[in-house]
């Protein structure tokens, strides 16, 4: 039982290393972002978080920014394969639709634009 805990806490431990490198390759991703529209004349604010339930944290910052910017308009990407089957739409376009309905519900509009993607899906030819 002892030695059960010591591998628990250090898989603890690792998962916290693990989520401050996420983090901080976060940060730095957004930082070059912010320089890049910094260079241009944008104004530039970043928004981030971390969590299992995607939908619910992506849900949370919408409403952060909706605050901060009351007239937002949010966008999201649906993929769109050439050979598209109800297989490929499950795995690959919920998370959009759900936040999108969470959003209409408060009110927060937001548009889903499709992106094709040429060529065969790695999951119809599996």
């Amino acid at each position: 039982m002892r030695r059960r805990q010591r591998g628990e806490r250090f898989a603890r431990e690792e998962d916290r290393r693990r989520l401050a490198e996420l983090r901080e390759e976060v940060r730095l991703r957004l930082e070059v972002c912010v320089e890049f529209c910094h260079a241009r004349g944008i104004p530039t604010r970043t928004y981030q978080d971390f969590g299992t339930d995607v939908v619910a944290k992506l849900e949370a910052l919408c409403i952060r920014i909706v605050k901060d910017y009351p007239n937002s308009v949010f966008f999201a990407s649906k993929l769109a394969f050439e050979d598209d089957n109800w297989f490929i739409r499950i795995l690959h376009n919920q998370t959009a639709l759900a936040l999108q309905q969470e959003l209409h519900s408060r009110g927060v509009p937001m548009m889903i634009l499709p992106m094709k993607l040429g060529g065969r899906s790695p999951i119809a030819t599996a």
